[in-house]
């Protein structure tokens, strides 16, 4: 079946705020 719109930017934006957690988190590592 093909993928809905809404599911596709569902996945789109929960891998950018776990792309964006992975980051911060990098910046923590890298301050201390």
């Amino acid at each position: 079946r093909r993928m809905g719109l809404t599911e596709y930017q569902a996945v789109g934006e929960m891998h950018k705020g776990i792309s964006a957690l992975i980051e911060a988190e990098c910046m923590e590592c890298c301050k201390k």
